[in-house]
Order: C-alpha cells, then sequence, then structure tokens
C-alpha cells in the first residue's frame, strides 16, 4: 500500500462527512508479470475499496530477471526495453496509464490522463473494468461509482457507472464523468436509493452480437417489487454501435436493451462480485455474479456463500431473470460448504485446465481450511466449466479432481481468496490461478499472492498452499 507524497486527498469519511486524509493506493502484481494485458489498481483509504481488473491494451516486454523493491512514496516496475514511476491516487477520480512500447523511459503525468467523479462521496472508482461497448475496436472504460445518487441527485446511494469511449486521442485527454453526453460516453443509474449499483463491473458480449455488454453488480438491491431486503441485483446493459445519449437508466432495461437479474433471499447480496466466462462454451459469454451472504441449499448453512452463472445467448432476453429460476439449461447455482464461509466474495473466470470451457473461480474468504481447523484462512473454489450436463445446481463439496478442485490458505486469518483472478503467467496455454491472502504473515498482515499453474490434468481434489509453495504454487 503506497501513501500519496504530495497531497491530502478527501477520504471516504460519513456519508456526507468532510474529511479528509492523506491518500493511498494499491498496485496489484499482474502489472509485474509478462503475457498478461491488464492493469488492476485498489483505490482508496480502505482495504474494502477492492478495484477489478482493468484492462488496458499495450505491448508488453519479457520478464525482467529482478523485481525493484517497493517504497512507500513510489512504485517503479522495470523491465528490459520500458520502465515507469507510478504515484498514488486520490480518492473519487481514476487514472489511466499508457505504458510505452519503444524502450523509452516515461514518468506518468496525472494531469492529463484523469477521470474525475462527479459528486463528494460518490466513490467513483470502487470497480474499474473495460470492453469495446460501441464496437469501434477501442477498449472502453467502465467505473463504479456505488455512492452516486441517481439523475440530479433524487435517489440517494442508488448507484452509477460510468462509461467512457475508447479512441485514439483517450492518452492524452481528462475528463469529468459529468461531461458524458452520449457521444463521449454514457452514464448508468442505479434504480433505488441504497442500491449500490456500481460495487463490482466487469464486461462481456452476452447476446453474442460483437459488442462487449456491460455488467453492473448491484448488492444492496431489494429484488423485483423492493419486498427482500439486499437480496442483491446484477444489470446486464447491451453494447451497440451508436445511438447512446447522456444517461441509461437500470429501471429501463426491457430485454432488448439489456436485463436485470435478481437474487433470491433477503441479505444474499447478489452482485457483490461480477465477472464473465463462457463456462459452457457456446461463444456467448455468461454471466457470474458472486452471492457471499446466500445460505446454501435449502437456507441450511448461514452465509455460505454462492454463485450464480447465467448463461449468455444471442436473442430471446426478456427485461429480468429471477436467479431461482436457474434450472441448468439457462444456468446454475454453486453452492458453498460452510456457515460463515462467505464463497463469492469474489468472482472471476479463466481456462485453468485448458479444454476450451472457462472455469469458474470463487474467492472464499473466511474458509476455515480443510479440517475447518483454521478460522478464516480463506479458501478458493475452481469449478471446471463443461459444454453441457449442467444441473440447477452444483454442491462445491463435490469437487474431486476432474470437475474442480479447492485450494485452501496457509494459517489463521490469513483470509485468501479475498481476490482472485487469472492469466497465463508462464505461457503455457493454460491459465494460472491468483489469489489473494492480504493478512497472511510473514510479517504482521503484509499479505501475500499466491499463483497455482494451470495444467491439462494432474488435478486432485485439492491443493494446500503451505505443501506446494516451491513447486506448482508459487
Amino acid at each position: 500500500r503506497l501513501t500519496c507524497p504530495t497531497c491530502a486527498c478527501p477520504s471516504r469519511g460519513t456519508r456526507r462527512g468532510n474529511l479528509r486524509k492523506r491518500c493511498t493506493a494499491a498496485l496489484r502484481l499482474e502489472t509485474i508479470f509478462p503475457k498478461l494485458r491488464v492493469l488492476a489498481l485498489t483505490v482508496g483509504e480502505s482495504t474494502s475499496m477492492v478495484a477489478s481488473l482493468f484492462e488496458i491494451p499495450f505491448r508488453w516486454p519479457p520478464a525482467p530477471q529482478s523485481r525493484p523493491p517497493l517504497r512507500q512514496d513510489k512504485l517503479q516496475a522495470t523491465v528490459p526495453t520500458a520502465s515507469m514511476t507510478i504515484f498514488a491516487l486520490m480518492v473519487s477520480l481514476v487514472c489511466l496509464f499508457v505504458l510505452p512500447t519503444n524502450g523509452a523511459t516515461r514518468q506518468l503525468n496525472f494531469s492529463n490522463r484523469t477521470i474525475y467523479g462527479v459528486d463528494s462521496v460518490d466513490y467513483t472508482g470502487m470497480a474499474v473494468s473495460s470492453g469495446d461497448i460501441n464496437g469501434d475496436g477501442y477498449p472502453d472504460v467502465i467505473i463504479g461509482a456505488n455512492g452516486g445518487d441517481g439523475a440530479s441527485n433524487a435517489v440517494v446511494d442508488a448507484g452509477e457507472v460510468y462509461v467512457f469511449f475508447g479512441g485514439p486521442s483517450f492518452s492524452t485527454l481528462s475528463f469529468h464523468a459529468s461531461s458524458l453526453d452520449g457521444s463521449n460516453g454514457f452514464t448508468i443509474y442505479g434504480v433505488n436509493s441504497g442500491d449500490s449499483a456500481g460495487i463490482s463491473v466487469s464486461s462481456g458480449d452476452v447476446n453474442c452480437d460483437g459488442y462487449a455488454d456491460v455488467l453492473i453488480g448491484a448488492s444492496l438491491g431489494s429484488g423485483a417489487s423492493n419486498g427482500a431486503a439486499n437480496t442483491g441485483e446484477a444489470y446486464v446493459v447491451f453494447g451497440k454501435a451508436s445511438g447512446w445519449v447522456a444517461s441509461v437508466q437500470a429501471s429501463s432495461l426491457d430485454g432488448r436493451s439489456g436485463f436485470t437479474i435478481y437474487g433470491v433471499d433477503s441479505g444474499d447480496a447478489a452482485g457483490n462480485g461480477v465477472s464473465r466466462g463462457d463456462v459452457n462454451g457456446d461463444g456467448c459469454v455468461d454471466v457470474l455474479i458472486g452471492v457471499y451472504g446466500g445460505d446454501g441449499s435449502s437456507n441450511s448453512a448461514s452465509n455460505t456463500g454462492e454463485v450464480h452463472v447465467v448463461f449468455g445467448k444471442a436473442s430471446g432476453w426478456t427485461p429480468s431473470i429471477e436467479a431461482s429460476s436457474l434450472d441448468g439449461s439457462n444456468g446454475f447455482t454453486i453452492y458453498g460448504v460452510d456457515s460463515g464461509d462467505w464463497a463469492g466474495r469474489t468472482v472471476s473466470s479463466g481456462d485453468v485446465n485448458g479444454d476450451g470451457y472457462a472455469d469458474v473461480l470463487i474467492g472464499v474468504t473466511y474458509g476455515n481450511g480443510p479440517s475447518n481447523n483454521a478460522a478464516n484462512t480463506g479458501e478458493m473454489y475452481i469449478v471446471f466449466g463443461k459444454a453441457s450436463g449442467w444441473a440447477s445446481t452444483f454442491q462445491v463439496s463435490s469437487l474431486d479432481g476432474s470437475n474442480g478442485f479447492i485450494v485452501y490458505g496457509i494459517g489463521f486469518r490469513d483470509n485468501a481468496g479475498r481476490s482472485v483472478s487469472s492469466g497465463d503467467i508462464n505461457g503455457d496455454g493454460y491459465a494460472d490461478v491468483l489469489m489473494g491472502m492480504p493478512k497472511e504473515n510473514p510479517v504482521t498482515d503484509t499479505g501475500e499472492v499466491y499463483v497455482l499453474f494451470g495444467k491439462a490434468s494432474g488435478w486432485t481434489a485439492s491443493v494446500q498452499v503451505a505443501i506446494c509453495r516451491s513447486s506448482s504454487l508459487k
């Protein structure tokens, strides 16, 4: 975690507070690995403000022979043909990085690559992602602002999402979210007060039309009739080439412009994490929705956690889908194991076994290890994708190595799985799994990240981090 060396930035404070603190930011380890095309950031003074993967196309040279040490005032990543100096970020803004590809060394100027939020305590940058929403060949920037208050600030904490269209001059400009007018991007407004739309964002071509669609989590939404407090929701806004206006109301999604996915039970908090991946390999991106407050099969295990997988398709969308209607043909639900595990607080995907199907990666922040004897050590579930044969539900307890496996953390309160992601780190064609362990304790709460290399076969039902440090898990 880095502390801003030059400024005192607005903190989250209270809902309408006026506190000011020195801003902080953290840079995920994905930036130091070759072959990844992502830059991931954590923005804010609280570890609860976690940014999702932010994709920026760039050419990355061969891996460095050594990594320079972190310093409090800056982080410098040096590779054989490029280097960069990255300073901390202010809360309620997002900074974009354009990396040199010609061997040059460049100091990044934050003043000309900054996106500013609109109002105080909007939490702009709570989540970030990208995708080519308008199909012009340039990735567009997607920014969650889950504290936004809707059009004219009339719906407190409904949440907002900003989409800034990419283009050849994007990297030399600065933007204010209030300037979005349909030509340069647009704003998506949440529905009801307190829904927290934008707490998570992602993108993917769910309806197979060639345009990336915007995926939005609204974890405090209360269902179709607002009758189930904090059941959670997710919105899918379809991409298109043109016809954008300055704002889109999530309440207007009608099946043609997108749709809403409603959670099941009060307190599920569906949508705290959203991601995408073609789990059934049909060419349409599937929507992954983390439900860390879910209570498992028959609501028999409080806060065990769940994940809803909604299959993409080319047509036939209705304005809304109830997650309770997933039956194996249109998607399925993955149930966690034990009470209090919070499975699904984070979700991601990647083809770990190289069979052509995206596998579902699920963070289990408060899992207690293989014998439930290591409180909050944390776990991660990997459920292998496949073309067919899905039932309406999948029990994580059935993972046996052939259909997926479990990764267990090391020690007490490590919170392994607080963040999960994937990418082909070693270039062998298999997605490798990244698992954050923010409270691992070589030094008190210094934290660690583990990389588990993908492979075609030979998986067992579980992998223990502690006994694999020197082999497949680094």
